[in-house]
C-alpha cells in the first residue's frame, strides 16, 4: 500500500465526519437505502458511460474468479508468460 492510498482513506474519512457525522442529529442516515441506492446507481452509470460494457464483465470475472473464487495459480507458466511479454 502505497502513500497516496492512506492518504486517499483519510481524506475520506474526514470528508465523511466533517460533511455527515459533526453536523448531523442522526448519523444513521447514513445508512439509508434509498441513499446507497443513489450512490451505488451513479457509480454504475458512470462506468457505463466511461468503459465499454465488455471491459465490465472482464471486471467481474475478474472479481469473481480472482478474489471470490480464487483458482491456484501455476507461478512457473505465469513467469514464462511475463518473460515472454518482455521481449515482445
Amino acid at each position: 500500500m502505497n502513500f497516496s492510498t492512506v492518504f486517499g482513506y483519510l481524506i475520506a474519512v474526514a470528508t465523511i465526519y466533517f460533511t455527515v457525522i459533526s453536523d448531523s442529529p442522526n448519523p444513521a442516515m447514513l445508512l439509508e437505502p434509498k441513499a446507497f441506492a443513489l450512490v451505488a446507481g451513479g457509480t454504475l452509470a458512470a462506468a457505463l458511460v466511461i468503459f465499454p460494457l465488455s471491459s465490465l464483465f472482464d471486471l467481474g470475472r475478474v472479481i469473481f474468479f480472482g478474489v471470490i473464487f480464487k483458482r491456484k495459480t501455476d507461478r512457473q507458466q505465469l513467469v514464462k508468460e511475463m518473460a515472454s511479454a518482455a521481449y515482445l
